[in-house]
Protein backbone atom coordinates (compact mmCIF):
# COMPACT_ATOMS: atom_id res chain seq x y z
CA UNK A 1 0.00 0.00 0.00
CA UNK A 2 0.68 3.57 -0.15
CA UNK A 3 2.19 5.52 2.05
CA UNK A 4 2.51 9.54 2.12
CA UNK A 5 4.55 11.92 4.53
CA UNK A 6 3.49 14.41 6.98
CA UNK A 7 5.41 16.34 9.41
CA UNK A 8 7.90 13.56 9.27
CA UNK A 9 5.29 10.74 10.18
CA UNK A 10 4.83 8.15 7.09
CA UNK A 11 0.96 7.42 6.94
CA UNK A 12 -0.46 4.54 4.93
CA UNK A 13 -3.21 4.42 2.95
CA UNK A 14 -5.48 2.44 0.58
CA UNK A 15 -7.73 4.11 -3.03
CA UNK A 16 -10.57 1.64 -4.07
CA UNK A 17 -12.39 1.95 -6.91
CA UNK A 18 -13.33 4.69 -9.14
CA UNK A 19 -16.66 7.66 -7.98
CA UNK A 20 -17.22 9.92 -5.52
CA UNK A 21 -14.74 10.17 -3.50
CA UNK A 22 -15.40 8.95 0.22
CA UNK A 23 -12.82 8.94 3.00
CA UNK A 24 -13.02 6.73 5.66
CA UNK A 25 -11.88 7.35 9.01
CA UNK A 26 -11.34 4.92 11.46
CA UNK A 27 -11.42 5.16 15.54
CA UNK A 28 -9.06 4.60 18.28
CA UNK A 29 -6.58 1.28 18.40
CA UNK A 30 -8.64 0.31 14.48
CA UNK A 31 -6.96 0.24 11.29
CA UNK A 32 -8.29 1.12 7.98
CA UNK A 33 -8.38 -2.83 7.36
CA UNK A 34 -11.10 -2.97 9.55
CA UNK A 35 -13.56 -1.18 7.31
CA UNK A 36 -12.76 -4.37 5.09
CA UNK A 37 -13.21 -6.96 7.85
CA UNK A 38 -16.57 -5.37 8.90
CA UNK A 39 -17.80 -5.22 5.81
CA UNK A 40 -17.67 -1.43 4.82
CA UNK A 41 -15.83 -1.54 1.96
CA UNK A 42 -18.31 -4.22 -0.22
CA UNK A 43 -20.92 -2.17 0.76
CA UNK A 44 -20.05 1.00 -0.73
CA UNK A 45 -17.43 0.35 -3.01
CA UNK A 46 -19.64 0.13 -6.27
CA UNK A 47 -20.71 4.14 -5.20
CA UNK A 48 -17.65 5.65 -4.48
CA UNK A 49 -13.60 5.81 -4.29
CA UNK A 50 -13.05 4.94 -0.80
CA UNK A 51 -10.10 6.19 0.33
CA UNK A 52 -9.04 4.63 3.72
CA UNK A 53 -5.98 5.42 5.91
CA UNK A 54 -3.96 4.23 9.43
CA UNK A 55 -3.80 6.82 11.51
CA UNK A 56 -0.67 8.39 12.80
CA UNK A 57 -0.36 5.51 15.93
CA UNK A 58 -1.91 2.98 14.10
CA UNK A 59 -1.75 0.23 11.43
CA UNK A 60 1.30 0.45 9.30
CA UNK A 61 1.69 4.38 9.52
CA UNK A 62 4.16 5.52 11.88
CA UNK A 63 3.80 5.27 15.59
CA UNK A 64 5.26 8.39 17.64
CA UNK A 65 5.19 7.94 21.48
CA UNK A 66 5.30 12.01 21.72
CA UNK A 67 2.12 12.92 22.45
CA UNK A 68 3.10 16.32 20.72
CA UNK A 69 3.23 14.50 17.34
CA UNK A 70 -0.74 13.69 17.62
CA UNK A 71 -1.69 17.62 17.73
CA UNK A 72 -5.37 17.90 15.32
CA UNK A 73 -3.70 19.96 12.72
CA UNK A 74 -0.95 17.43 12.25
CA UNK A 75 -3.92 14.57 12.02
CA UNK A 76 -5.81 16.79 9.74
CA UNK A 77 -3.03 17.64 7.44
CA UNK A 78 -2.28 13.63 7.05
CA UNK A 79 -6.23 13.58 5.69
CA UNK A 80 -5.16 16.68 3.38
CA UNK A 81 -1.58 15.02 2.76
CA UNK A 82 -3.88 11.75 1.43
CA UNK A 83 -5.90 14.30 -0.42
CA UNK A 84 -3.23 16.35 -1.84
CA UNK A 85 -1.14 13.00 -3.18
CA UNK A 86 -4.27 11.79 -4.67
CA UNK A 87 -5.30 15.45 -6.76
CA UNK A 88 -8.36 15.49 -4.57
CA UNK A 89 -10.00 19.11 -3.89
CA UNK A 90 -12.73 17.72 -1.75
CA UNK A 91 -13.94 14.51 -0.47
CA UNK A 92 -16.75 13.34 1.51
CA UNK A 93 -16.24 12.61 4.79
CA UNK A 94 -16.89 9.58 7.42
CA UNK A 95 -14.79 9.32 10.61
CA UNK A 96 -16.11 6.82 13.76
CA UNK A 97 -15.36 8.03 17.03
CA UNK A 98 -11.53 9.19 16.60
CA UNK A 99 -11.96 9.80 13.47
CA UNK A 100 -15.14 11.85 14.02
CA UNK A 101 -12.89 13.95 16.25
CA UNK A 102 -10.57 14.57 13.10
CA UNK A 103 -13.93 15.04 10.61
CA UNK A 104 -14.84 17.75 12.93
CA UNK A 105 -11.04 19.23 12.87
CA UNK A 106 -10.95 18.95 9.02
CA UNK A 107 -14.14 21.42 9.11
CA UNK A 108 -12.60 23.87 11.64
CA UNK A 109 -9.15 23.31 10.04
CA UNK A 110 -9.93 23.09 6.22
CA UNK A 111 -13.14 23.33 5.46
CA UNK A 112 -12.94 23.95 1.81
CA UNK A 113 -11.61 20.23 1.43
CA UNK A 114 -15.37 18.83 2.62
CA UNK A 115 -18.57 18.27 0.35
CA UNK A 116 -19.84 16.39 3.43
CA UNK A 117 -19.33 15.11 6.56
CA UNK A 118 -20.64 12.32 8.39
CA UNK A 119 -19.78 11.67 12.06
CA UNK A 120 -20.32 8.67 14.09
CA UNK A 121 -20.23 8.70 18.00
CA UNK A 122 -17.75 11.64 18.30
CA UNK A 123 -18.17 15.12 19.41
CA UNK A 124 -15.93 18.23 19.46
CA UNK A 125 -16.23 19.07 22.63
CA UNK A 126 -13.50 16.22 23.98
CA UNK A 127 -10.81 18.77 26.26
CA UNK A 128 -8.68 16.06 27.02
CA UNK A 129 -9.25 11.80 28.57
CA UNK A 130 -8.38 12.38 32.04
CA UNK A 131 -7.94 8.40 32.64
CA UNK A 132 -5.32 8.12 30.31
CA UNK A 133 -3.18 11.00 32.42
CA UNK A 134 -0.01 9.19 34.69
CA UNK A 135 0.08 6.33 32.53
CA UNK A 136 3.01 4.96 29.61
CA UNK A 137 1.16 2.70 27.96
CA UNK A 138 3.45 -0.38 29.17
CA UNK A 139 1.26 -1.62 31.41
CA UNK A 140 -1.69 -3.26 28.87
CA UNK A 141 -3.96 -3.49 31.82
CA UNK A 142 -3.30 -0.17 32.73
CA UNK A 143 -4.31 0.80 29.07
CA UNK A 144 -7.41 -1.39 28.79
CA UNK A 145 -8.82 0.19 32.43
CA UNK A 146 -8.18 4.00 30.97
CA UNK A 147 -9.56 3.31 27.10
CA UNK A 148 -12.91 1.41 29.34
CA UNK A 149 -13.25 4.68 31.43
CA UNK A 150 -13.06 6.55 28.46
CA UNK A 151 -15.82 4.67 26.90
CA UNK A 152 -17.67 4.04 29.64
CA UNK A 153 -18.09 0.73 28.76
CA UNK A 154 -16.69 -2.90 29.28
CA UNK A 155 -14.78 -4.49 26.48
CA UNK A 156 -15.16 -8.02 25.84
CA UNK A 157 -12.52 -10.00 25.86
CA UNK A 158 -11.72 -10.63 22.20
CA UNK A 159 -11.85 -6.80 21.71
CA UNK A 160 -9.31 -6.32 24.70
CA UNK A 161 -6.96 -8.77 22.64
CA UNK A 162 -7.27 -7.50 19.58
CA UNK A 163 -6.02 -3.97 21.26
CA UNK A 164 -3.33 -4.90 22.91
CA UNK A 165 -1.99 -6.27 19.97
CA UNK A 166 -1.13 -2.69 19.28
CA UNK A 167 1.77 -0.41 20.36
CA UNK A 168 -0.02 0.77 23.23
CA UNK A 169 2.56 3.65 23.88
CA UNK A 170 2.09 4.84 20.82
CA UNK A 171 -1.61 4.89 21.61
CA UNK A 172 -1.38 6.20 25.18
CA UNK A 173 0.53 9.28 23.37
CA UNK A 174 -2.58 9.78 21.04
CA UNK A 175 -4.78 9.95 24.30
CA UNK A 176 -2.25 12.54 25.99
CA UNK A 177 -2.28 14.59 22.86
CA UNK A 178 -3.29 18.46 23.39
CA UNK A 179 -7.01 19.30 22.77
CA UNK A 180 -9.26 21.81 22.59
CA UNK A 181 -12.84 22.23 22.14
CA UNK A 182 -13.11 22.57 19.19
CA UNK A 183 -17.21 23.09 19.37
CA UNK A 184 -17.75 26.47 17.90
CA UNK A 185 -17.43 24.64 14.16
CA UNK A 186 -21.14 22.88 15.09
CA UNK A 187 -22.21 27.06 14.06
CA UNK A 188 -19.73 27.25 10.88
CA UNK A 189 -20.13 23.48 8.94
CA UNK A 190 -21.37 24.70 5.51
CA UNK A 191 -21.66 21.24 4.16
CA UNK A 192 -24.33 18.70 4.46
CA UNK A 193 -24.07 16.91 7.58
CA UNK A 194 -24.81 13.65 9.71
CA UNK A 195 -23.76 12.61 12.63
CA UNK A 196 -25.25 8.96 13.83
CA UNK A 197 -24.56 7.21 17.00
CA UNK A 198 -25.88 3.75 19.20
CA UNK A 199 -28.44 4.20 21.79
CA UNK A 200 -26.27 2.24 24.48
CA UNK A 201 -23.66 5.30 23.66
CA UNK A 202 -22.39 7.16 26.54
CA UNK A 203 -22.41 10.32 23.18
CA UNK A 204 -26.25 9.67 22.34
CA UNK A 205 -27.10 12.97 24.30
CA UNK A 206 -23.95 15.00 23.76
CA UNK A 207 -24.06 14.15 20.06
CA UNK A 208 -27.89 14.63 19.72
CA UNK A 209 -27.31 17.91 21.20
CA UNK A 210 -24.64 18.76 18.33
CA UNK A 211 -26.67 17.82 15.78
CA UNK A 212 -29.30 19.91 16.59
CA UNK A 213 -27.22 22.85 17.22
CA UNK A 214 -25.20 22.09 13.40
CA UNK A 215 -28.41 21.47 11.56
CA UNK A 216 -27.02 17.95 10.76
CA UNK A 217 -29.30 14.98 10.52
CA UNK A 218 -28.99 12.70 13.35
CA UNK A 219 -29.31 8.84 13.44
CA UNK A 220 -29.55 6.71 16.55
CA UNK A 221 -28.95 2.83 16.64
CA UNK A 222 -31.24 0.54 18.68
CA UNK A 223 -29.29 -1.00 20.81
CA UNK A 224 -25.31 -0.61 20.01
CA UNK A 225 -22.88 0.58 22.06
CA UNK A 226 -19.70 2.77 21.25
CA UNK A 227 -17.49 -0.24 19.42
CA UNK A 228 -21.01 -1.85 18.18
CA UNK A 229 -21.45 1.21 16.56
CA UNK A 230 -18.81 0.44 13.86
CA UNK A 231 -18.28 -3.31 14.03
CA UNK A 232 -21.97 -3.42 12.98
CA UNK A 233 -21.58 -2.01 9.45
CA UNK A 234 -25.41 -3.39 8.87
CA UNK A 235 -27.65 -0.70 11.12
CA UNK A 236 -24.78 2.14 11.02
CA UNK A 237 -24.62 1.92 7.07
CA UNK A 238 -28.47 1.54 7.13
CA UNK A 239 -28.71 5.14 8.85
CA UNK A 240 -25.78 6.33 6.87
CA UNK A 241 -25.60 5.34 2.56
CA UNK A 242 -28.75 7.08 1.73
CA UNK A 243 -27.31 10.33 2.85
CA UNK A 244 -23.69 9.87 1.35
CA UNK A 245 -25.18 8.56 -2.22
CA UNK A 246 -27.66 11.97 -2.27
CA UNK A 247 -24.94 13.80 -0.93
CA UNK A 248 -22.31 12.79 -2.95
CA UNK A 249 -24.70 12.72 -6.70
CA UNK A 250 -25.01 16.53 -5.47
CA UNK A 251 -21.33 17.45 -5.00
CA UNK A 252 -21.27 15.64 -8.26
CA UNK A 253 -23.63 18.05 -10.09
Amino acid sequence: MPFVENAGVQINYEAIGDGPPLVLHHGFTRSLQDWHDFGYVTALADDFQLILLDARGHGASDKPHDPAAYALELRVGDVTAILDELGLAQVNYLGYSMGGRVGFALAHFAPERLSSLVIGAATPLDTGFGPFHGIDGGDGEAFIAALEAVLEEKLPPEVRAVMLQNDTRALTAVMQAPMSDLSAVLDHIAVPALFYVGEEDARLKPLRDCAQRAGAEFVSLPGLNHGQGFMQSGPALAGTRDFLRSTANRSAI
